[in-house]
């Protein structure tokens, strides 16, 4: 089958574009406006024999190509943005092949970006750049919020943001990156790249370290920023108060210059080092803080032409609970989500939520008893040897990476280590693993090894991977499988053979080789000591291209690892060191990421208890992108409505940001609107289970007879059921696992619903029974229900419970509609979407915006796919509650108290 995203069909796609941009609809492009294939095909013939087409097409692949640019359509998702109503919606996206955007999307195409990933961030490109503004001297500036995931790709959304903007005429760009100057070089290598990529309409000059000495040449006063003018600008600055001071004197010194230009502000990594940590009741600002905000306010005298502000970050608290009102950096007129590439591996694929399936099972666990042999060599100065989980993932590390030199891959390779932030214990750490893999003999290094192997490639496989991340985009074909251990063992004995510190010539260059490359990663060590460089630096690309094999880095360090820094290939990740807060633990996930060629490898090793933290975050983060889809509807403005950051039930181990860095936060009651939750663990308690049957059985056999779904004729449906009921025959005595995260308070859940009712104005309750028509018969109600068949995870855990992946059948979440609501709507169990935000949707359009549902499923114990041995079939419920869509807050949640700010303090600004 042919690849129609390939560049072959580059032509035929602008032609079919070109139709789209006239209005033509997708019907009449499939066909070309002819009647059959044979028509179609003459056609074709004739735009290609009168040159027009440089090559010969037939009417099928036509066809194919359009079908696949119309699901590309179908499925770009428009960025969510939750803006005040100002926009330039006559924007549109520049067409000329020479514009800095094709150019930049030429650029995107030669690294392999999928048509549909280019697609999706030109949508949300232009969406962000309506949001602002060529003109802000009367309105002040325009300040706005983009949250991504970390290791998502946010550059490549904000050299696209540049690259449009600069076509639709603005001219300085400042990037704010950082505080590690290895990042902003690295920032700005990658900008230089994307936005020179080819010769263009536009000349862009990147200019370094601004300030009023800069040279002649770098001063305002001798830059072009006329309107008409070519010439664009961009400067990527540390978050640093000198750095800082210097760009805002350099920009304000002409004041003409400066009202000539249309500025965009990125912030990108925007919850650090910018936030006012210092008291904002006492109007007082932190240094950096402070010199942003003059730099994005001006003064009275000294204003931009336009001033846009934009901040990025895939951990948004701080920015959304600090502080907001007039002279602060709250983004006042938009907060947006970037789009999600379903080729992502984030905190959702890998931990899963806690209302979700448990995500990859490439998770090992590392236990407490390790731990402390761990922190003993750390903190008492114990003697350094190596732990069982710490040589699992070194061996594992030996194996990822003669699998993927097996497989051809060219790029470097790496593996984390990170125990502690204390600096002084990363070149012991380094030491004694080198040292372990020098003492092995190659036998014993290939014995462990293939223990290592033989049981992890059994324990995740290409059907687990698409198991567990169905929507993963990447055909199963292009998956690389696990080669036999013997076609490895050469590549381990080569990469065991030689580990040392990257090595400098005579001339201080940088020398690789084709072991292992030992990193130390902090500041306590410095870049070379004698003829080693120390820190961690990949090849460049010249370097690569003259190595005959992919590099490979084992790296241990600390907090400089925790934050922007990308460990290219990584692989293997042992991973103690944790915090409380849930910012800075997120930021420390430098496996999120793309794992092109390499999906089945990477593993990480962690406790317990770190692995429940990242699925908290998860979680988290989902109900937060949730949160601003039904905020979106309602038609909310950040400045009337703060975003709700749920605030963890786990309060003794996790914050979700600083208290400082959260000073304007506020919270209220628990709130469980716009809840979407399941079960997907059980006990295997045989008391547990039967009694969960009986309160099930003893509740629908109250009720009235049950109708069948018109979407699924298996399930049952009673509408109209009082909470009183509910919570007194079946909530209040339902036994949910003690280990599942979801669902686990009923009497918390019950006590908050009672006392929203009436407010939220919620209706009775519909209950549905989900069944399947090919499972042993349930009888209850009078009627005879299908039992539903899960399989059983292969992480489920201890002996006392299991975990299955998914409980709820989508369809089931419609099961309540009638035949004219399924009409209305245009749901079929081949379309149905799941998502909170489309359920709500949906459900709002046929008059049940407000009908909480109860959905009960009967698991078939003797369903083969159950390893675990169950005296009784296990009961399980999903709760979906509507959410409120007036953005007032029914919850314990943080939020940002507006009323605090609405007389905040005056910007103290240097002329």
């Amino acid at each position: 089958m042919a690849d129609y995203s390939s560049t072959k069909f580059d032509e035929k796609r602008k032609a079919i574009r070109n139709l789209k941009d006239m209005g033509k609809d997708w019907e009449y492009i499939s066909t070309y406006g002819k009647k059959d294939d044979q028509e179609l095909q003459q056609l074709l013939d004739m735009i290609y024999e009168t040159g027009n087409f440089n090559y010969h097409i037939s009417a099928y692949e036509w066809k194919e190509i359009v079908k696949e640019q119309k699901e590309i359509e179908d499925k770009a998702r428009e960025v969510v943005m939750v803006s005040s109503d100002v926009e330039q919606g006559s924007l549109e996206v520049p067409k000329h092949e020479k514009s800095s955007w094709q150019l930049y999307k030429q650029k995107l195409r030669s690294q392999n970006f999928s048509a549909e990933a280019i697609r999706e961030l030109e949508d949300s490109t232009l969406a962000i750049l309506r949001k602002l503004s060529q003109n802000t001297t009367e309105t002040g500036p325009r300040k706005g919020l983009m949250i991504g995931h970390v290791q998502s790709g946010k550059t490549a959304s904000m050299a696209g943001l540049m690259a449009m903007a600069a076509d639709h005429g603005w001219n300085m760009f400042i990037v704010l990156s950082g505080i590690i100057d290895n990042l902003r070089v690295q920032t700005e290598n990658r900008l230089i790249s994307d936005l020179t990529y080819r010769p263009g309409n536009l000349s862009w000059r990147a200019l370094n370290h601004l300030s009023n000495r800069s040279p002649r040449s770098d001063q305002t006063q001798y830059l072009s920023f006329e309107e008409g003018s070519r010439d664009r600008f961009f400067t990527v600055c540390l978050k640093n108060k000198t750095r800082l001071e210097n760009l805002r004197k350099w920009l304000y010194k002409d004041l003409n210059k400066a009202s000539q230009m249309k500025i965009l502000v990125i912030d990108d990594e925007a919850d650090q080092a910018g936030i006012n940590t210092a008291n904002i009741d006492s109007r007082e600002r932190t240094a950096i803080n402070s010199q942003i905000i003059k730099l994005v306010e001006g003064s009275e005298k000294s204003k931009a032409g336009a001033m846009n502000y934009i901040s990025y970050t895939a951990t948004p608290y701080a920015n959304v609970l600090n502080e907001a009102g007039p002279g602060t950096l709250y983004p006042k007129d938009f907060i947006g989500l970037l789009p999600t590439s379903t080729e992502y591996f984030g905190p959702k694929q890998i931990f899963g939520t806690e209302n979700t399936q448990g995500g990859l099972n490439i998770i090992r666990k590392v236990d407490e008893e390790e731990v402390s042999e761990i922190n003993g060599m750390q903190k008492d100065r114990e003697s350094y040897h190596m732990t069982p989980g710490l040589r699992d993932s070194v061996a594992w590390f030996l194996c990822a990476v003669s699998m993927m030199r097996f497989n051809g891959y060219k790029k470097p390779i790496s593996m984390l280590i990170h125990t502690s932030h204390l600096t002084d214990v990363h070149g012991e750490m380094a030491n004694m693993i080198s040292g372990w893999l020098a003492e092995k003999t190659d036998q014993e290094i290939l014995e462990i090894c293939e223990e290592v192997y033989e049981r992890e490639k059994s324990e995740f496989t290409v059907d687990n991977l698409y198991d567990s991340f169905a929507e993963y985009s990447v055909k199963r074909d292009k998956i690389n499988d696990y080669p036999s251990f013997e076609e490895l063992k050469s590549e381990i004995l080569e990469l065991k053979g030689q580990v040392s510190h990257i090595k400098l010539d005579a001339d201080d260059a940088l020398e690789y080789h084709e072991g292992i490359h030992l990193c130390i990663d902090n500041c306590k060590f410095s870049k070379a000591e004698d003829d080693n460089f120390i820190r961690l630096a990949y090849p460049d690309k010249r370097q690569l291209q003259s190595l005959e094999k992919a590099p490979a880095f084992m790296v241990v360090g600390g907090n400089t690892l925790s934050r922007g820094l990308t460990l290219e290939g990584l692989v293997s990740t042992y991973f103690l060191r944790v915090g409380r807060q849930a910012d800075t633990l997120m930021q420390m996930g430098r496996w999120f990421g793309y794992r092109h060629g390499y999906e089945l490898y990477p593993r990480i090793w962690m406790t317990e208890d770190t692995k429940e933290k990242f699925v908290f975050l998860a979680t988290l983060e989902e109900e937060l992108r949730e949160d601003l889809k039904t905020y979106k509807e309602g038609g909310a403005s950040p400045e009337e409505y703060g975003l709700r950051i749920k605030n963890s039930p786990k309060v003794s181990w996790m914050r979700i940001t600083s208290a400082n860095r959260s000073q304007g936060a506020v919270t209220t009651d628990w709130d469980f609107s716009g809840t979407s939750t399941q079960t997907v663990i059980f006990d295997t308690d045989k008391d547990i289970l039967k009694n969960n049957v009986r309160v099930t059985e003893e509740l629908l056999n109250s009720l009235p007879s049950p109708k069948p779904s018109p979407l699924n004729k298996s399930s049952l449906v009673w509408k109209g059921v009082s909470f009183g009921v509910l919570k007194d025959k079946f909530f209040s005595r339902y036994s949910v696992s003690k280990n599942a995260k979801a669902l686990n308070d009923m009497d918390v859940f019950c006590e908050w619903f009672e006392k929203v009712e009436d407010e939220i104005g919620f209706t009775d309750w519909n209950v549905i029974v989900g069944g399947t028509k090919d499972g042993q018969a349930w009888e209850v109600a009078g009627v005879s229900v299908g039992k539903i068949l899960r399989k059983e995870r292969d992480d489920s855990g201890d002996s006392d419970s299991f975990r299955i992946g998914v409980l709820r059948a989508p369809s089931d979440l419609y099961a309540d509609f009638t035949e004219e609501d399924l009409e209305e709507t245009g749901i079929t169990t081949s379309n149905i979407e799941i998502s909170n935000s489309s359920v709500n949707s949906y459900r709002e359009m046929v008059g049940l915006g407000k009908t909480p549902l109860l959905i009960i499923y009967r698991i078939d114990k003797d369903n083969p796919k159950i390893k675990a041995r169950l005296a009784e079939d296990p009961i399980g419920i999903s709760i979906v509650v509507p959410g409120a869509k007036t953005g007032k807050s029914f919850a314990k949640r943080l939020t940002i108290d507006l009323e605090r700010f609405v007389d905040s303090m005056a910007t103290d600004v240097e002329e």
